[in-house]
């Protein structure tokens, strides 16, 4: 089922308005036609416009003048051709109340009518014959089905920037492998996605000819150039085949909204009732996928690396670059080679998922935008609810989804550097950072977020790295009061998992400690940070524990004992681990005697 149109015939009285409608749903001459008529419905069989659904020619009535004329499609204004001196007289009044009465604006096609003969433009009809009276309202209804103003500025010969920016977009989703040019196999795709047809040898060079008779720069070796693309929807406009880029634009997506061009996105994010805690909502498998192609494209050196200039290559689609890939932030490893500024394949990933935390609708329109739904490497469907749900995995749970940490402590207990230190930002700028961590098992992205000791009621977060430093003497006793005070209040809170930091310098209160991890942290220990001579075990030890306290356990559970670095365990840990140790070995070795 097509949309539904409806096109109002007006005029003054006695100029044929009823006898033109009757001919074409009677394919007879009425010669003595009523006043008026009722609300006539002819189908896509009679209108030749297989996308339209019922349409409804409605003989206009002074008496309703407001209900025929609110939601008018297109309007039909006839005219009898013998007072032509009065056409503009005529033609200003009832526009003047079109544009009254009829909030969408619609066209309007002037009819000259000479008792059985009918001009429309060029195009000569006859009521009495019954010759082209289906050509005036097919006409009428492609005006309403596809109108020519929203995507193409008559007076200057070019598309409007509404239609431009929505036909850029077309452009780069359609160009697979980010060059900037559309070649044959592109374009045959782009045929099949939107007009289900196959494009051919020949119907490729016709369409490379046309471009080139309009623009040098249109046509290259390898294929069709973005001006050569605008020159040719252009074209089509000039010669009124504006349904051709209106097909194309309603296949990405693209509809009419208040007389221009528009990808109206919200009405399915808005049914897709994402979780109200933003770290359960997470980026699809699907997603994921498109994203690493995404980066492989336009990694054509298979150097494993992108800087900004290709950063800004797979936006090109977009109206807009995302600040969280802006590479002078470093929210996610940033590394330089050969004096500019590169991201790997999983800091790139690591940036969308800190993107999709921080702001879920703007990502998710990001995405789609760059063409998550329609490309060929992405979901290859059309722009829907059902397909929109597969972009966004909601209430997803751990490991399948980002660990976010809450880095929370009192001033100077070194929350900056622990979030920091994370991506090896030895400037602390950053307030949240993000890394793809590498397990025995998994890659999971980690995600730590400094967030001040008042804020413990709002923290959305899987746990709390507690800090406290050895060189503030009151920062355990502060961290201490904060907590029992929440749980005073019963405010709940994530899991708390105690760090100490500047761990090499003098020791703390083990016994503020100590109640810190009885009362409020099931991970009977504490981590230790050194600073910036903190390795990358640290980050991994952290999200086992996290992991491990979720019910998410790996098949090789004694790896981590085996890590070179020692910063996981605190005393108590290691003094456990020795005596089951020993104890072992005297079992062993008290088992062999007896043996023996």
């Amino acid at each position: 089922m097509g949309d539904e149109v409806k096109i109002v015939i007006l005029g003054d009285r006695g100029v044929g308005k009823t006898t033109l409608i009757l001919t074409l749903v009677t394919e007879e001459f009425c010669s003595k036609p009523p006043k008026t008529l009722n609300r006539i419905g002819i189908t896509s069989e009679v209108s030749n416009h297989s996308s339209a659904g019922l349409t409804y020619l409605v003989d206009y009535s002074e008496a309703n003048s407001e209900e025929i004329l609110e939601d008018a499609d297109v309007v039909c204004l006839c005219h009898n051709v013998l007072d032509i001196d009065s056409l503009f007289e005529s033609a200003e009044k009832w526009l003047s109340i079109v544009r009254l009465q009829a909030y969408k604006s619609p066209p309007v096609i002037i009819i000259l009518i000479l008792i059985d003969r009918t001009t429309s433009g060029a195009m000569e009809c006859s009521s009495k014959l019954n010759l082209g009276v289906l050509n005036v309202f097919v006409d009428a209804q492609k005006c309403a089905l596809y109108p020519l103003c929203p995507v193409f500025n008559a007076r200057s010969g070019k598309l409007t920037l509404e239609a431009s920016s929505a036909l850029r977009r077309v452009f780069h989703i359609a160009d697979i492998n980010y060059d900037g040019v559309l070649d044959f196999g592109e374009l045959g795709e782009l045929q099949r996605k939107a007009f289900n047809t196959h494009l051919g040898d020949q119907g490729y060079e016709d369409i490379r000819h046309l471009i080139h008779s309009s623009i040098q720069n249109g046509v290259v070796k390898q294929g069709i150039t973005i001006e050569g693309f605008f020159a040719l929807q252009a074209e089509l406009c000039k010669n009124l085949k504006q349904e051709v880029v209106w097909t194309l634009l309603k296949a990405f997506g693209y509809t009419l909204k208040c007389g221009e061009v528009r990808l109206e996105l919200h009405p399915f994010l808005s049914s897709l009732r994402l979780n109200p805690d933003p770290k359960k909502n997470s980026l699809s498998d699907s997603s994921i996928d498109f994203l690493r192609n995404c980066f492989s494209k336009v990694d054509a050196e298979k150097e494993g690396i992108i800087d900004s200039a290709k950063i800004k290559k797979i936006f090109s689609g977009c109206e807009w670059i995302p600040r969280e890939f802006d590479l002078s932030l470093d929210s996610t490893p940033v590394y330089l080679v050969s004096g500019r500024q590169v991201i790997t394949m999983d800091s790139w990933i690591a940036r969308w998922e800190l993107f999709m935390l921080l702001d879920c609708e703007k990502c998710l329109t990001t995405i789609i935008l760059l063409g998550v739904v329609h490309s060929s490497f992405g979901l290859n469907e059309k722009l829907t609810t059902s397909a929109v749900q597969k972009v966004v995995k909601i209430g997803a749970q751990l490991p399948s989804r980002p660990i976010v940490v809450a880095v929370c402590g009192d001033r100077m207990t070194g929350k900056s550097s622990v979030v920091n230190c994370l991506v090896k930002n030895n400037k602390f700028k950053q307030s949240i950072t993000s890394k793809r961590i590498n397990l025995d098992d998994l890659t999971i992205t980690l995600i730590l977020q400094e967030v001040p000791l008042d804020e413990l009621d709002s923290i959305c977060a899987d746990a709390i790295l507690a800090t406290y430093s050895t060189s503030a003497d009151s920062s355990q006793q502060t961290l201490l009061s904060k907590l029992k005070a929440r749980k005073k209040l019963r405010i709940n809170v994530p899991e708390i998992i105690l760090c100490k930091t500047r761990a090499d310098l003098r020791s703390s209160s083990a016994s503020l400690s100590d109640e810190i991890i009885r009362e409020f942290s099931k991970f009977k220990g504490e981590v230790l940070f050194y600073g910036e001579n903190t390795s990358e075990e640290f980050y991994s030890n952290l999200v086992e524990i996290i992991l491990k306290q979720n019910g998410v356990y790996f098949n090789r559970p004694w790896s981590r004992f085996m890590r070179k670095s020692c910063l996981l365990l605190s005393q108590p840990d290691w003094m456990t681990l020795s005596i089951s140790f020993g104890v072992g070995v005297v079992l062993l070795a008290a088992y062999s005697k007896i043996k023996s």
